[in-house]
C-alpha cells in the first residue's frame, strides 16, 4: 500500500484536474455563462428599474402616424418641434435622433437650419462591405457609410448605434466604442457636456428599461401641435425615435419575455443614458479574471477538505453555498461589478458530490477491512451491493466492535484488578488508563486524561521526563518513597515501553509496594546486628569466664570437667551464630569485590584449620603449578568457603590422610579450578557416595552460594574404588605465569 501521503497527493492531483477542467467548460461555454446570465436577469429584474426624470422620448407612435402621415413621416415636422423647443424656450440640453438620414429630402434645407440651433447628436452606421468583415476594418478603408449633407450642416456629433447581442441572443449592454466611433448614448452626454464620468471599458451593462416603468414619453405630434402646450423641457437630454412595433427597431431585452415584444431602440438608448446619469454602469469581469479568481478558490477549497474535519467542512459547505451568491450580488449593487459565480458555484457542487461519493466508497473500504480485522478468524462478510450495503457494512462492524469491546473490557477488569498501582501513557505523556490502585496512591486525584507531570507531581517521584524514570527504574534496589492515605510507602519504580495495533510508543509504569519486604528486611537486619553483637558478646564472656576458671588452682577435677563442657557447648553456639550469619550474607549482601591473589585466599582459610589438621594427623599441601591466579571475590566469603571445604576435608577424613589442593587454568585460561581432594575411606568397592553430602552445619549451601553468586561452579565426586573425594571449585581469575 502506498504511503499515505502519496495517497493524499494523488488525490488532490485528481480533483485539481477534474475540478479545473470542468471549471474551464462551464465558463467558455455556453452552459455556464447562460445560467450565470438568467441569474444576473433576475437580479436586475429583482433591483427594478429607476428612470431619471432628466431623460424624455419623443415617439413616433401609432397617434403620430394617424395625425401626421404614414411612414416615413415628413422631415419638416422635425423642423417644427425643434424650432418651437427653441423658439419657446424649452430647448434640451441635448437631443439625439435615432433615425436614420441616409438621403436627401425637400425639407432637408428647413431641418439643417433648426438643428444648427440646438446641440443635435444623429447615428451612424456601418458600410455592408464593414458589417460583412465581422466588425474588422482591415480591409475596408473607410468602415462608415457615406455622410448626408444633412450631417455635415447640422449635426453637434454623431454616434454608432449598433446593438451587441450576448451569446444567448438578448441585449444588456453596450459597445462603447466601434472603429473609433462613440456610442450614440455616450456622444448625447458630451454633447450636453456630462463627459466628465464617461466610463472607459468597451463593453457595459446597464439597467434595462422596465416597460411597467418607462421613461417620460410624448407623442411628437402632440408635441408639435401648435394647440397644447409644450411640457418642460429645458435643459433635459430628449432622444428621438420610433416606438410603434409596426416599424421594427424592436429588440430582445430581459423583459421582452414580460411584455412579450422587444424594447424599442430609442428606449433602449435612453436606458444607457440613465445609466449614467444614476451612476448604475454594471461593469462585466472578464471570462480570464473569473476563472483565475474561480480556480484559486476551488484550489483553497480542495486544500480544505484535506485537512478540515466534518464539522468545519459543513460550515465552509454553507459559507461557499450562500457566500458566492451574495458576494455577486453585493458586489453588483455596492460596486456595479459583475462576477459570474454560476460556473465556479457548480464546480464546487460537482466537486461535493465527488468527494461525499470517495468518501462513501472510502468508508465502505475501512468498515468492510475493519469488520475483517475485528472479526479474526470468523468468516469475513463478503462484499455487498445495493442501497443497504451501508447498513449491512455497519451491522458486521458493529459486532465486530461489540467483539472487541469485550476483549476490551476484559483487558481493563485485568489492569483494575493487578495487585499493582498501573498507569499507561502515550508518546506524548497523556495518561491513557490507570488503576484503582494508583489513583490511590495519588490520593484519588489522578484521573485519565491527566498528564505524566501531574502523576509524577501527585506521586512526588523525583522527575516527571520519562528517560529520567526509565533510568531510575533500571537502578537496582532503588526504593522510592510515595505519599497515600495511608502513610507514605516504600514502591520499586518498573517502566516498559510497546507498541499496540493502531498505537505507537505506549508507556507503563507500575509502582511495586514493598512496605512490607522493606520492614522485613529492617527486622531482619535488626536481629543480624542482634546475632553478631549483641548474643557474641555474652558467649564470648562465657568463653572467658571458662579460660579464668581453669587457670584457678585448687579447682577439683569434677569442676573443670564442667567448665570444659561449658566450653564446648559455648563454642558449638559460636559457631552456630558465625554459620548463620556468614549464610546470610551469602544469600542477601551485595557482594563487595576486590582482587586478591588465589595463595593468598588459600593460605588464610588453611592457617585457620591447620591445628584442627595437626590434631588428626592429616596434612595439608597447596599446588598452583608455578601460576598466579588473580580472583575479584569477597575476600571474607572467599575464605569461609575454603574453610569451610578444608574442615569439611578434616573432619571426614581418614586420620594421618593427606589433604591436596591444586589450582589450574581451565581450556581458554578464563578461570581457574581449584581441586581439593581427601581420602574419606579405605580403598573398596563399596564406598558411599552419600558421604561427601555431609558437611560442617551449612557448609555445603554455603560454599555453593557464594561460589554460584561469583559467577563460579561447585562440582563433587568420589573416585572408586580408592576412596578419594574431590571438591571442583571454578571461579573466573585472571591468569600469570610465575
Amino acid at each position: 500500500m502506498a504511503p499515505h501521503w502519496r495517497l493524499v497527493a494523488r488525490e488532490v492531483l485528481a480533483l485539481w484536474l477534474a475540478g479545473t477542467v470542468l471549471l474551464a467548460l462551464l465558463i467558455w461555454t455556453a452552459t455556464g455563462s447562460a445560467l450565470g446570465k438568467r441569474l444576473y436577469d433576475r437580479l436586475t429584474m429583482m433591483i427594478g428599474f429607476r428612470a431619471s426624470p432628466e431623460v424624455v422620448l419623443v415617439a413616433i407612435d401609432e397617434h403620430s402616424q394617424r395625425q401626421l402621415g404614414v411612414w416615413p413621416i415628413s422631415r419638416i415636422h422635425y423642423a417644427q418641434l425643434l424650432k418651437r423647443m427653441v423658439d419657446e424656450g424649452q430647448a434640451p440640453a441635448a437631443l439625439g435622433f435615432d433615425l436614420l438620414f441616409t438621403s436627401e429630402r425637400p425639407a432637408d434645407a428647413e431641418l439643417a437650419e433648426q438643428m444648427a440651433r440646438l446641440p443635435v447628436v444623429l447615428p451612424k452606421v456601418l458600410t455592408t462591405e464593414a458589417l460583412a468583415g465581422g466588425g474588422s476594418s482591415s480591409s475596408v478603408r473607410d468602415p462608415w457609410q457615406p455622410i448626408p449633407p444633412l450631417i455635415d450642416r447640422a449635426a453637434r456629433a454623431t454616434g454608432h448605434i449598433h446593438v451587441r447581442f450576448e451569446s444567448d441572443g438578448i441585449l444588456r449592454g453596450i459597445q462603447t466604442r466601434l472603429f473609433d466611433q462613440a456610442h450614440f448614448s455616450l456622444a448625447l452626454l458630451k454633447a450636453a457636456g456630462l463627459t466628465d464620468r464617461l466610463p472607459l471599458p468597451e463593453y457595459l451593462r446597464f439597467p434595462m428599461v422596465d416597460p411597467a416603468r418607462g421613461f417620460t414619453t410624448y407623442s411628437l405630434s402632440d408635441l408639435i401641435d401648435p394647440q397644447k402646450p409644450l411640457p418642460a423641457l429645458r435643459g433635459k437630454l430628449v432622444l428621438l425615435g420610433v416606438t410603434d412595433p409596426l416599424l421594427g427597431d424592436h429588440h430582445a431585452t430581459i423583459y421582452s419575455g414580460v411584455s412579450a415584444s422587444g424594447t424599442p431602440g430609442v428606449a433602449i438608448l435612453a436606458s444607457a443614458v440613465n445609466a449614467h446619469l444614476t451612476g448604475s454602469w454594471v461593469r462585466v469581469v472578464p471570462e480570464a479574471w473569473v476563472f483565475g479568481a474561480s480556480w484559486l478558490t476551488l484550489m483553497l477549497v480542495i486544500a480544505a477538505l484535506q485537512v478540515l474535519p466534518p464539522s468545519r467542512l459543513r460550515l465552509m459547505t454553507l459559507v461557499m453555498a450562500l457566500g458566492l451568491p451574495i458576494g455577486a450580488v453585493t458586489a453588483l449593487l455596492a460596486w456595479g461589478w459583475w462576477f459570474d459565480v454560476v460556473a465556479i458555484w457548480l464546480t464546487l457542487f460537482a466537486l461535493a458530490l465527488a468527494w461525499v461519493w470517495r468518501r462513501l466508497e472510502g468508508n465502505l473500504r475501512y468498515m468492510r477491512r475493519k469488520s475483517r480485522e475485528l472479526q479474526a478468524g470468523r468468516q469475513a462478510p463478503s462484499v455487498v451491493s445495493g442501497a443497504d450495503g451501508i447498513g449491512q457494512f455497519e451491522q458486521a462492524l458493529d459486532r465486530a466492535i461489540e467483539l472487541q469491546g469485550r476483549q476490551l473490557d476484559l483487558l481493563d477488569q485485568v489492569i483494575a484488578h493487578l495487585p499493582e498501582a498501573v498507569a499507561v501513557t502515550d508518546a506524548a505523556g497523556q495518561v491513557l488508563q490507570i488503576n484503582a490502585r494508583m489513583q490511590a496512591l495519588g490520593r484519588g486525584r489522578i484521573r485519565e486524561a491527566a498528564t505524566l507531570t501531574d502523576l509524577a507531581r501527585e506521586l512526588d517521584l523525583p522527575s516527571p521526563d520519562w528517560l529520567a524514570l526509565s533510568e531510575l527504574a533500571h537502578r537496582a534496589d532503588q526504593a522510592l518513597r510515595v505519599p497515600s492515605p495511608t502513610g507514605a510507602r516504600d514502591v520499586y519504580l518498573k517502566t516498559t515501553s510497546f507498541d499496540a495495533s493502531g498505537a505507537q510508543g505506549l508507556r507503563l509504569l507500575a509502582l511495586i509496594d514493598v512496605t512490607e519486604l522493606k520492614q522485613s528486611q529492617t527486622q531482619r537486619d535488626q536481629a543480624l546486628k542482634f546475632l553478631s553483637h549483641d548474643m557474641r558478646t555474652p558467649v564470648a564472656s562465657i568463653l572467658a569466664v571458662c579460660r579464668e576458671m581453669r587457670t584457678q588452682t585448687g579447682a577439683q577435677a569434677a569442676f573443670l570437667t564442667d567448665v570444659d563442657r561449658v566450653t564446648v557447648h559455648a563454642n558449638q553456639l559460636m559457631r552456630l551464630m558465625d554459620g548463620f550469619l556468614f549464610e546470610s550474607k551469602a544469600h542477601v549482601e551485595q557482594l563487595s569485590l576486590t582482587e586478591h591473589l588465589l595463595d593468598d585466599l588459600l593460605e588464610d582459610a588453611m592457617a585457620q584449620v591447620r591445628d584442627l589438621a595437626h590434631a588428626r594427623g592429616m596434612r595439608i599441601e597447596f599446588h598452583n603449578g608455578e601460576r598466579y591466579f588473580f580472583l575479584k571475590v569477597s575476600t571474607m566469603l572467599m575464605v569461609r568457603v575454603f574453610m569451610n571445604l578444608l574442615l569439611n576435608a578434616i573432619k571426614y577424613g581418614q586420620p594421618g590422610t593427606l589433604v591436596s589442593i591444586t589450582a589450574g587454568p581451565n581450556a581458554d585460561e578464563s578461570a581457574v579450578v581449584i581441586t581439593l581432594s581427601n581420602r574419606v575411606a579405605e580403598q573398596s568397592a563399596g564406598v558411599d557416595d552419600t558421604i561427601i553430602t555431609k558437611g560442617f552445619g551449612l557448609g555445603l549451601d554455603f560454599v555453593r552460594t557464594v561460589v554460584q553468586r561469583h559467577q563460579g561452579q561447585l562440582n563433587m565426586n568420589i573416585g572408586h574404588p580408592e576412596g578419594l573425594a574431590h571438591v571442583y571449585v571454578t571461579l573466573p581469575c585472571s591468569v600469570e605465569a610465575q
